[in-house]
């Protein structure tokens, strides 16, 4: 018969064990949270060092030393470096890792996580060419962009759809374009205003409207 005080012996033996472990879980994820943190905080003015920040913790992720826990997680990590990469014009085309955040978001997020996540899917999108995808994820990012009221990614998401527009030979080309030199204008976003006139100049230009493509080359001058 075996007796069942034996197993107590080792207990007390176990438990510095458990909770040293559980210490090493949770210093892990305070880490990796804290280097999100400032992946999140720079990215946009300062995408370089974003990318510095995130090709460190891919190291410690890739070698063990940290890991991702839960799916909260999980998700901020991949919106996250899907937006570093194309802020850093890296142009990813498999969608795998963003489509994390887009589920997770859209069940769990807030109409900004789930607007960004469906943004970076569009890119995803666009850079492998899959225009009528591409169209339709910025067009989910817009209608949760319009009730956030971002301009800023209005102008963005705008521009890509003028882009995508073109590129497909649809007349909406023009109307996307302008509405995103709107949003330009109202965010104060100097680099797409500049970038969207120059396109619209192009767009008439292959119009054959070259008086209208003058026009907005010269206004991308001034």
């Amino acid at each position: 018969m075996i007796s069942t005080r034996s197993g107590g012996m080792y207990l007390p033996l176990l438990f510095p064990l458990i909770l040293f472990a559980l210490a090493a879980c949770s210093r892990g994820n305070r880490e990796v949270s804290a280097s999100l943190d400032y992946i999140e905080a720079v990215v946009q003015q300062h995408p370089d060092s974003a990318l510095l920040e995130l090709k460190r913790l891919d190291s410690l992720l890739t070698d063990g030393t940290l890991s991702l826990e839960g799916d909260a997680q999980h998700a901020r990590y991949a919106l996250l470096k899907t937006q570093t990469h194309d802020k850093n014009y890296i142009d990813d085309t498999n969608d795998s890792l963003i489509l994390q955040a887009v589920r997770y978001y859209d069940d769990h997020g807030s109409n900004r996580e789930r607007m960004l996540a469906h943004f970076y899917h569009g890119a995803i999108y666009r850079n492998a060419k899959d225009y009528g995808a591409a169209f339709f994820a910025y067009r989910q990012a817009e209608q949760l962009a319009l009730e956030l009221g971002d301009d800023h990614y209005l102008c963005l998401i705008y521009g890509n759809l003028s882009s995508l527009s073109a590129d497909t030979y649809s007349k909406d080309a023009i109307i996307y374009g302008k509405k995103s030199l709107k949003y330009a204008r109202t965010s104060g976003n100097t680099r797409q205003s500049f970038s969207i006139r120059s396109q619209l100049g192009q767009i008439y230009s292959s119009q054959l409207v070259y008086d209208t493509a003058e026009m907005w080359f010269c206004l991308a001058l001034k």
